[in-house]
């Protein structure tokens, strides 16, 4: 198996290379494996050398090396290879995908644990074309996260400091109110409002830092679930009742046929 490490040297605050070459270095030189280390210069790069390697039928590795930008597109181009398998460490700014993993997400940071770790398959979301790992974001949380990269060359914020900056970039000055076309299993969706609250793993990790809650505690207010509704008063009347979820309904997505 020969082990690919596809690196973003402009992901997070700092680049990383040097660090990533010698993880590869480690592992030839503890392990005798081979290793490759490949960088990554524009948008779409990481994507194309993966899926130019795994047309080879050789068994692969890949190792995506920055953000969830760089996962998402490793992850797209080893997408149906069955003889090409990938997992992450994390140079990014946000390196949300991690989050899902909890406690065990720092062991991502060292490629000992990851070198000869069990392979499993995992569901893939297709959003007009493009392949999903565990969320596909739109409306605010997309534009959001956009903004997060404009921000992110910023020397005065942190990873999580250009994430609150974002938001108040987008909520402040650029305005969170789109129109929308959304159409389910090739319907039309005919509603002229629709407000949702969306709870799940991925969003309950966010509460300690974000609100102090563990996620221990907010289970215990009932099981992770997603409630959407066209009422506002439902909505609002579900925030009162959780009580760790109690915060203003601000925004709305408006559906056109």
């Amino acid at each position: 198996m020969r082990h690919i490490f596809i690196i973003n040297p402009h992901a997070g605050k700092k680049d990383q290379t040097g660090r990533i070459y010698e993880m590869a270095d480690l592992l030839r030189a503890q392990h005798g494996l081979e290793c490759q280390c490949l960088l990554t210069q524009r948008p779409g790069g990481a994507e194309e050398m993966a899926r130019r390697l795994a047309e080879s039928d050789e068994a692969l590795r890949f190792y995506a090396c920055g953000g969830d930008g760089t996962v998402s597109e490793v992850a797209n181009g080893i997408a149906g290879f069955p003889n090409a398998a990938m997992t992450c460490i994390p140079t990014g700014t946000g390196n949300d995908f991690l989050k899902n993993f909890g406690p065990d997400a720092a062991r991502f940071a060292d490629v000992e644990n990851l070198w000869n770790g069990e392979e499993r398959q995992l569901d893939l979301i297709d959003c007009n074309g493009r392949q999903c790992l565990t969320i596909a974001c739109s409306g605010i949380d997309a534009r959001v996260a956009e903004s997060v990269h404009e921000l992110g060359d910023s020397p005065l914020l942190s990873g999580r400091g250009s994430y609150l900056a974002a938001v108040a970039v987008n909520f402040l000055f650029r305005g969170i109110g789109r129109h929308w076309r959304v159409t389910l299993d090739g319907e039309v969706l005919h509603a002229d409002r629709l407000y949702s609250v969306a709870m799940q793993k991925y969003h309950y990790n966010n509460l300690k830092p974000f609100l102090n809650i563990t996620l221990e505690e907010a289970e215990q207010n009932g099981k992770i679930r997603v409630l959407s509704t066209s009422a506002r008063d439902v909505v609002e009347e579900y925030l009162t009742v959780n009580q760790h979820l109690s915060r203003e309904v601000e925004g709305r997505l408006v559906v056109e046929a």
